[in-house]
């Protein structure tokens, strides 16, 4: 590991990390706040600076910020720190970066009655490129008010097959409820097997949106070209053709960006945004936040803890193959037939 590029300020210490087991360079902050408000202007102002610079390189913030972010990260005290809170939340924000959260304690300094999450890491969007898996960990206190922060960090390994998943954009198209009836109509050869009929529906889906979708990002961009063009060529020559070609155009870009949001949406699975959100942009931020969040690091089996992916993914599909088995029977004469597990195993 090669680290150049430093920038040693007085609340901010930043460099660049380089290896050749990495498809690229990544940077890292490591932040100690001054314990006023006003003293920690200056570091918002140089982690804006820095955010300036990074043009979408893999960064990471961490340490100890001497401050907050909400209520729920502090327990005691009575002094109001609301313009705190706020100039952090604005910078985290203005720099768009993604707080991992961590396991551990939840707060990460005490002093007395009066406990506190000082102490934080901040990735980039850029990050998740780079790292498949950012796990942060408070460690216990020892020989200071403040717990140490472990952050481990993997790269990304073998992909794993997606799961049919129904995409919300569909119902936007005028061929999607087409799609589905011809679908569902035809013949089985079995009277009844509704479940037939639902596999088949999802193969049929599964080829319709590549066919019909495809990379909903590139079509997008291709029907803003095409809008544009349209209305360069209408304010050269305003005739009646031209006019409808360019209205129709126009609102083939409006519904292929509506498609990009649906799609932005149901990935960010976020039920309270506002209906008049607009901005894509901040979904996909929710997306890798999401993502890094829901990540699942270890779990416990047996008495065992278990960290490798593979060993997770076993004992998860052990797991779901002996309920599975447990609930296995036959239809017959309208109820369900179930066998023990003994008899089926």
């Amino acid at each position: 590991m090669e680290v150049d590029e430093w920038d040693d300020s007085e609340q901010i210490l930043h460099a660049r990390f380089s290896s050749p087991l990495l498809l690229a360079p990544f940077f890292v902050s490591v932040a100690y706040g001054k314990c006023t408000r006003v003293g920690r202007i200056e570091m918002w102002d140089k982690l804006r600076g820095l955010d300036s610079k990074m043009d979408g390189f893999p960064w990471l913030v961490g340490g100890d910020f001497n401050t907050f972010v909400t209520e729920e990260e502090r327990q005691g005290g009575r002094k109001k720190r609301t313009r705190e809170m706020s100039d952090f939340a604005e910078t985290i924000s203005d720099c768009q970066l993604l707080d991992v959260g961590a396991d551990g304690p939840k707060f990460t300094w005490a002093r007395g009655e009066v406990f506190e999450r000082l102490d934080r890491v901040l990735l980039s969007e850029g990050w998740s490129s780079l790292f498949e898996v950012t796990g942060v960990t408070n460690l216990p206190r020892v020989l200071s008010d403040h717990c140490p922060l472990l952050i481990v960090c993997r790269l990304p390994g073998p992909r794993v097959r997606a799961a049919f998943r129904f995409q919300n954009m569909w119902v936007r198209h005028h061929l999607f409820l087409q799609e589905v009836d011809r679908c569902w109509k035809e013949e089985t050869g079995t009277r009844g097997m509704i479940q037939l009929k639902l596999s088949r529906l999802k193969r049929s889906l599964k080829l319709w949106n590549h066919v019909v979708f495809g990379n909903i990002f590139e079509r997008v961009k291709m029907a803003e070209i095409g809008a544009k063009e349209a209305l360069e060529k209408y304010e050269l020559n305003a005739s009646l053709p031209l006019r409808a070609e360019m209205n129709r155009l126009t609102a083939e870009y409006l519904l292929k960006m509506k498609m990009e949001e649906d799609f932005w949406r149901q990935k960010a699975a976020l039920k309270w945004v506002s209906e008049e959100e607009r901005n894509t942009r901040f979904f996909q931020g929710w997306v890798k936040q999401k993502r890094v969040k829901s990540r699942i690091h270890m779990i416990e089996d047996g008495g065992k803890t278990l960290t490798e992916d593979g060993d997770i993914r076993s004992s998860a599909e052990n797991f779901f193959r002996t309920c599975s088995l447990m609930m296995w029977g036959y239809w017959k004469n309208q109820t369900w037939i179930f066998y023990p597990p003994s008899l089926v195993m």
